[in-house]
């Protein structure tokens, strides 16, 4: 599930929006202290799996995309209803943004595993 998008985050005063960012912190340490921890016996796909749908359950669903929103490399507008159930990676991008260049080669190898 998408947890977070900019149309939700304006919707919450800075106190809430600090809150979730320390939340999704926390839970995000808690799952690479498993992985880490896990040992060679610890199925690492159903760990990642199960940490997904107890965020699905922790945190806000979006809203649905405005009619307006641009999209790139799909065939037809993103719905909140037609990416239910995948993981979906959302980047934000700029061309002047040196981090944004520096993980062009990680979404590259995303998009030719997924």
């Amino acid at each position: 599930k998408l947890i977070l998008l900019d149309s939700l985050l304006q919707e919450m005063s800075m106190e809430q929006y600090e809150d979730l960012c320390m939340r999704l912190y926390w839970d995000c340490q808690k799952l690479l202290t498993k992985l880490a921890e896990g040992g060679p016996d610890l199925d690492r796909k159903q760990c990642i799996i199960s940490w997904l749908v107890t965020l699905g359950t922790k945190y806000p669903r979006i809203p649905e995309f405005k009619p307006e929103y641009s999209w790139y490399n799909v065939s037809t507008p993103l719905t909140v209803d037609r990416l239910e159930g995948l993981v979906s990676v959302l980047d934000f991008f700029t061309y002047c943004c040196i981090n944004c260049m520096h993980i062009l080669p990680d979404l590259e190898r995303l998009e030719e595993n997924w």
